[in-house]
C-alpha cells in the first residue's frame, strides 16, 4: 500500500470543511508530495507526517514541481493550527515551520473558511497501516 488515508476537519474564522487527505506511507512519496498531480480536489489534499511523530519538529515543505496553489498548513501537537503559508504553483521557495503534520490543500480553501493560526483541526478518521510500519523504522528511505 503506497498511501494511507485521513479526514480532517478544520473549524476557521468564516467556515468549516472536512478534507479527505492522502498520507504518503515511505519517506519517498513523502519527498515527491503532489509532484506529478495535475488537479486537487477543492476539499482534497495531502497529509505530511512530522519524522518525530507525535513530537513537534520543524517540517519543511516545497513546491517547486507542483502546477497548482496550494495551501500548506502546520498542525501542532495540541491540534490547532501554527502556521498557514500559500504558495503559487512551481513556487521554489523551502517553507519551514513547526508541528506534528503538515496539510497540503486547495489554495482557495484558507481564504475560503479563514485558517489561521490557534484555529481548530480535528482528526476525523486515520487508516494508514503502512505509516505504521514505516515510523517504527524511522521512514527510512
Amino acid at each position: 500500500m503506497d498511501y494511507g488515508s485521513a479526514t480532517v476537519e478544520i473549524t476557521g474564522t468564516r467556515g468549516v470543511a472536512t478534507l479527505r487527505l492522502m498520507v504518503p506511507c515511505t519517506f519517498r512519496l513523502m519527498e515527491w508530495g503532489l509532484q506529478g498531480h495535475v488537479w486537487l480536489g477543492p476539499r482534497d489534499g495531502m497529509m505530511f507526517m512530522s519524522r518525530a511523530w507525535p513530537r513537534e519538529e520543524s517540517i519543511p515543505m516545497w513546491m517547486a514541481k507542483v502546477p497548482f496553489e496550494l495551501a500548506m498548513i502546520w498542525v501542532g501537537a495540541n491540534g490547532l493550527v501554527r502556521d498557514v503559508e500559500l504558495a503559487a504553483p512551481g513556487d521554489p521557495k523551502t517553507y519551514d515551520h513547526r508541528g506534528v503534520y503538515v496539510i497540503e490543500a486547495n489554495a482557495a480553501l484558507a481564504p475560503e473558511i479563514g485558517i489561521l493560526p490557534g484555529d481548530a483541526v480535528a482528526r476525523l478518521s486515520w487508516h494508514a497501516p503502512c505509516l505504521s510500519k514505516e515510523k517504527r523504522m524511522g521512514l527510512k528511505k
